[in-house]
């Protein structure tokens, strides 16, 4: 609420401002009305778009970072099996540095756990979630190296890669976190 009444406060200012400078009668010095006429013309209509104007702006502010922070909590749980679990997958070292899995893992975490905490998830299932993961990202990665199919070992190497190389979705748009 005081958010929207700050917003509220400076964008009643900043439109006043324009209100007084680009009304139609733009020279002051040759206006019979008084200075506080002045100042009062149009005060409810400016008042008004100011108010409706702050809690659209925070309304969308609210739904911009609770799905971005929804979304970060979905990928980096995926990732975080994906990548955690990779050890499990055929070939894998020879692909990727084994370093930069371990950092990554890390890092998906830690994203998920800070992510959470922006919306108030609560950080015991996030953790929950990100073991699920792990554990059924290791048992499809173990099932493929036991079957040797490289055809789907490339294809998970492939998404691997990209949880790494964070290309997993257009992001930074207005509309789209």
């Amino acid at each position: 609420m005081i958010k929207i009444l700050l917003w509220a406060l400076c964008l009643y200012l900043v439109f006043k401002l324009c209100h007084l400078n680009f009304s139609p009668k733009k020279n002051f010095a040759y206006d019979d009305r008084s200075l506080r006429d002045k100042l009062i013309a149009g005060e409810p209509y400016v008042i008004l778009i100011a108010v409706a104007a702050a809690a659209l702006i925070n309304l969308y502010s609210y739904w911009f970072v609770h799905r971005l922070a929804r979304r970060e909590v979905a990928h980096a749980t995926e990732c975080y099996g994906r990548v955690g679990a990779s050890q499990k997958l055929a070939g894998i070292n020879t692909r990727f540095d084994y370093w930069l899995l371990e950092t990554f893992t890390a890092d998906a975490r830690n994203i998920a756990i800070e992510h959470a905490k922006w919306i108030n998830m609560d950080l015991h299932s996030v953790q929950a979630g990100l073991q699920s993961s792990k554990a059924k990202y290791s048992a499809v990665y173990y099932k493929l190296s036991s079957r040797n199919n490289v055809q789907k070992i490339n294809q998970e190497e492939t998404e691997i890669e990209r949880c790494v190389n964070d290309q997993w979705a257009p992001h930074g748009e207005i509309l789209n976190p």
